[in-house]
């Protein structure tokens, strides 16, 4: 069961890893005019590329949370439901701790980062004189 679980949770971080990656590498090829435009007024390479590292982060937060949340509201209906009847008074069926959170959190706040390396790389790519072009 513990060899399953790997597997299951080593299947979802690399899809969790590629879906971001490529959904954010295409938001930079989306928005490649405008982050010329941001270099062309004087943001510098570093403040532009930090723009879909942030996107991820953020994005990977807010999912964090919303996905906290949820397990808050299920483990109270998945223990009220199988903890009465077959384990009785010996203990809770569903629980975490919060360090489970916290190792939770961080391993997907470091997958999230490590996603955003390949849209940052392009993002640094844009010249200036690309704000200009018209498509």
């Amino acid at each position: 069961l513990t060899f399953v679980f790997w597997v299951l949770c080593g299947s979802a971080t690399l899809g969790f890893g590629v879906s971001m990656s490529s959904n954010l590498v295409a938001n930079v090829h989306r928005k490649r005019r405008a982050l010329g435009l941001l270099r062309l007024i004087g943001f510098e390479s570093v403040e532009v590329v930090a723009f879909p590292v942030i996107q991820s982060l953020v994005m990977t937060a807010i999912g964090c949370v919303l996905a906290i949340a949820g397990y808050c509201i299920l483990q109270s209906v998945v223990n009220r439901h199988f903890g009465e009847g077959s384990l009785g008074d010996q203990g809770l069926v569903c629980t975490l701790r919060g360090r489970h959170f916290l190792a939770a959190v961080v391993a997907t706040m470091a997958v999230a980062l490590i996603a955003s390396i390949a849209a940052a790389m392009q993002t640094a790519r844009i010249a200036p004189y690309e704000g200009l072009r018209n498509e």
